[in-house]
């Protein structure tokens, strides 16, 4: 997505060195002498760049386009990003490294950002691109209909082969089908999601999936809606295991608390997130970090 496209457009890549990276002042520097106009990162180093208030238009003032892989990216980041680069698009992708190229896109405006957030939904991934067929898997392999969730397959000739020297992983993941008369190389991705109005949406791993009290728990869709508090940052929970089973849930967490104890933050987030998620989703304990 970076690479070889920039090239092929006869641009002119700028990439940073480790011991830029661990200097703010020094990349902030680099930034602002490039003259970037695409960016292209995981959303957790724009959420890093972001922690610096200089980090806006006025240091990248020709910067164009923001693109987005590897991570889910948040509303609470993107809310940022349309607040220090009005002028900059953002784009939320999806692809995992065994389709070889970013498989899906959308922009994500500020208009469907509202509406998401309204929602208290994750942000869609994006349609699929040319060449590529998006479906929805359930357990038996199955195809699901729209608003269903399961596991994302991914059909195309942008599917890899296999992985090299490991037959045993590419019998497991990759597999041949046919569409419309047609033989395509497709992967299970592993990854949760769904398909509505074309778009799609991803939900976390599923092997991430738990188990608790009888409820089938998507972790990520806590975290997710721990962001959409004000309050906090960055959100972690795991699951508390005991003889094999899910006990409990705990949540790590950074944010602005004010002058709370750590007490304080922690009830104020369980009675914030009630509001929003079933009781039994709400973590047990909230670590604060």
């Amino acid at each position: 997505m970076d690479l070889y496209t920039s090239l092929a457009c006869g641009g002119t890549l700028h990439t940073m060195t480790k011991k830029m990276q661990e200097d703010y002042n020094a990349m902030f520097e680099h930034f602002k002498q490039s003259d970037i106009n695409v960016w292209v990162s995981t959303p957790s180093f724009a959420d890093m760049c972001l922690s610096d208030r200089k980090f806006s238009g006025e240091l990248i003032p020709n910067l164009e386009v923001f693109l987005f892989c590897g991570e889910v990216l948040t509303t609470a980041t993107v809310s940022k990003l349309h607040q220090r680069f009005p002028k900059a698009k953002v784009i939320n992708t999806y692809g995992p490294t065994e389709s070889t190229v970013a498989v899906t896109d959308v922009e994500i405006t500020p208009e469907l950002l509202e509406n998401i957030m309204s929602q208290g939904k994750s942000l869609p991934v994006g349609h699929e691109k040319k060449g590529t067929i998006i479906e929805i898997h359930g357990e038996q392999g199955e195809i699901l209909e729209e608003g269903q969730q399961g596991e994302i397959i991914i059909i195309g000739d942008t599917v890899s082969t296999g992985y090299y020297k490991r037959d045993d992983l590419t019998k497991k993941a990759f597999f041949q089908c046919e569409r419309n008369g047609i033989k395509y190389r497709a992967y299970h991705t592993g990854d949760a999601g769904y398909l509505k109005e074309g778009q799609l949406f991803y939900n976390g791993r599923i092997d991430l999936q738990v188990k608790l009290h009888g409820y089938r728990i998507e972790v990520e869709d806590i975290e997710n809606n721990m962001l959409r508090l004000p309050q906090i940052s960055h959100a972690v929970v795991l699951p508390n295991m005991k003889d094999g089973k899910v006990k409990s849930l705990t949540a790590f967490v950074t944010g602005d608390k004010g002058e709370k104890s750590d007490l304080e933050f922690s009830r104020q987030i369980k009675t914030e997130l009630k509001e929003i998620l079933p009781a039994y989703m709400v973590p047990k304990k909230n670590k604060i970090c």
